[in-house]
């Protein structure tokens, strides 16, 4: 399949001294010999970005996306939308070797400076995905207003917005004094 790569991880023959090694030395060949191989699956993980609108965020805005695995590992990448991740491992249990999915759940998606997801809130497994993933973001929409404290008229005529990353955008005011 396009999105998914099989590679060789690991010889096991039953004994942990053999177990994990890329070559199988000083076997006594027997009848009932039994020697596993085992594969790592990896896949492309596609993912997009949406705001609490489910309105698609540019991906120029993302600077830095994590990953975590159940396997203990992260996974960075950045808003390209594309990140290659292992799925399927090998793995020991009860004396024989098992592929093992690999679940993950999104730690960190870096907006303008700032991490805009819930840490551990949203959960997949590669292997089961059929369509790209889709990270929701809390991005959320603000409302300015300027008044003048005696008088009550609309006063300015743009709002200076500074990001965490340092960056500066300028929002104009309408007549009213107002922005979104």
């Amino acid at each position: 399949q396009d999105d998914r790569n099989l590679e060789f991880a690991r010889w096991y023959s039953g004994s942990q001294d053999q177990d994990n090694l890329d070559q199988l030395n000083g076997l006594t060949v027997k009848r009932n010999l039994r020697i596993k191989a085992g594969y790592r699956a990896t896949y492309t993980l596609q993912y997009s970005f949406v705001d609490k609108a489910r309105a698609p965020v540019d991906r120029g805005r993302v600077s830095r996306v994590e990953f975590r695995g159940d396997h203990g590992l992260t996974v960075s990448g950045n808003g390209s939308g594309k990140l290659i991740v292992v799925g399927i491992r090998p793995v020991t249990n009860g004396g024989t070797l098992i592929a093992k999915k690999v679940n993950y759940t999104v730690q960190r998606v870096d907006v303008d400076g700032s991490n805009v997801v819930q840490v551990n809130d949203q959960r997949f497994e590669p292997s089961r995905l059929k369509k790209p993933l889709v990270i929701p973001l809390q991005l959320h929409t603000v409302h300015f207003s300027t008044r003048d404290f005696l008088f009550g008229e609309p006063v300015g005529k743009a709002v200076l917005l500074k990001y965490p990353d340092g960056q500066r955008h300028e929002v104009p005011l309408d007549a009213d004094g107002k922005a979104t």
